[in-house]
């Protein structure tokens, strides 16, 4: 039966694409991390780390001698090489990943259409039941599921590939550094965050599902009440009816404030992830120093570090309801074949 095959169909027909797009989001993500990795190294006050632009195969000298012989980072030569890495090199290789994004997608909703249409012209019967519902399966739900079959994929590569870059320059830092004795302290300290994410995302997350849909109803009442209204312009009593539509719109404007002012404290982790980075230098000064002796640049990119994973764990939380609407659409699909 089609329905039950259609998913492996789908990846045996796309499978290079979908390789291709995922070297290229490797790619974006890599030339990312050569900028930032070589602006931090040579910012270092190590000089051993300093006037080198390090790149997956090696490094590539970037100093210069002064005539004491003191070595200096040649920052023309430095900046260039990351300027063209980002600007032509970076912006080329996204915007081929968005066209060819865009491009399979299109391809994917063309395939699943005909595949659609050919079934229906030989169970002719099975479509009749539910005509109604098969079209809008092959206009609106087809193409929504074509561009999230390649965008959740996508995006959960994307954030594995920015755990990996991050999770090594975490572990390069604590390396080159000598911060081995407060390996212990960051491992605490993202377990703690992580789990206090976690248990966080659980408790409310029915809230939040509750909020959301409290706030879908305000709109469908007053869509109706307008609606309602429009209709009826030319009855008599249509003062009295915009009257009580001015007076409805005041009422529901209160009604999205207070759920405005949930859903603020519903998004207090995306306020705290976003300045992880000094929550853990405070906690850092305060409890592994005892709040004395001085912080140095290196440990401030260990909290960089982490505050990027974090930003990572937010967008994997967020993707979750994507990928639950995806495997909704995809049993919608499977229904078309019922």
């Amino acid at each position: 039966m089609m329905r039950e095959k259609i998913h492996k169909t789908l990846f045996k027909k796309f499978k290079w694409s979908f390789l291709i797009l995922f070297f290229l989001v490797f790619l974006t993500n890599y030339l990312t991390f050569l900028v930032s990795f070589n602006l931090r190294q040579n910012l270092s006050f190590d000089e051993k780390k300093r006037g080198w632009f390090y790149y997956l195969f090696g490094k590539y000298s970037v100093f210069q001698k002064n005539q004491s012989s003191k070595i200096y980072v040649d920052w023309n030569k430095l900046l260039l090489i990351l300027f063209l890495l980002y600007f032509p090199l970076k912006i080329i290789i996204q915007s081929i990943l968005n066209y060819w994004q865009e491009f399979c997608q299109r391809k994917a909703t063309v395939f699943l259409k005909k595949k659609l249409l050919n079934f229906a012209s030989e169970h002719k019967g099975l479509i009749v039941k539910n005509q109604e519902e098969k079209i809008y399966i092959i206009n609106q739900v087809v193409p929504d599921f074509s561009r999230q079959f390649y965008a959740v994929p996508i995006e959960i590569f994307d954030i594995f590939v920015g755990f990996f870059f991050n999770l090594f320059w975490l572990y390069f830092l604590i390396k080159s550094n000598s911060l081995f004795d407060s390996t212990l302290f960051i491992f605490v300290f993202m377990f703690i965050s992580l789990l206090w994410l976690i248990l966080f995302k659980v408790f409310t997350k029915k809230s939040e599902q509750f909020q959301k849909k409290k706030e879908v109803d305000y709109q469908k009442i007053e869509g109706s009440r307008i609606e309602f209204f429009l209709r009826n312009l030319n009855d008599g009593n249509k003062l009295v009816y915009l009257k009580e539509v001015d007076s409805f719109l005041d009422k529901n404007s209160q009604k999205f404030s207070s759920l405005r002012f949930v859903l603020l404290f519903l998004d207090l982790p995306h306020l705290i992830i976003s300045g992880l980075n000094l929550l853990f230098l405070f906690l850092y000064y305060k409890l592994y120093l005892d709040g004395q002796g001085g912080l140095g640049w290196n440990l401030y990119f260990v909290a960089l570090a982490v505050q990027n994973i974090f930003l990572l764990v937010r967008r994997a939380f967020k993707l979750l309801p994507n990928i639950s609407s995806l495997l909704k659409k995809y049993k919608r699909i499977k229904s078309f074949f019922v």
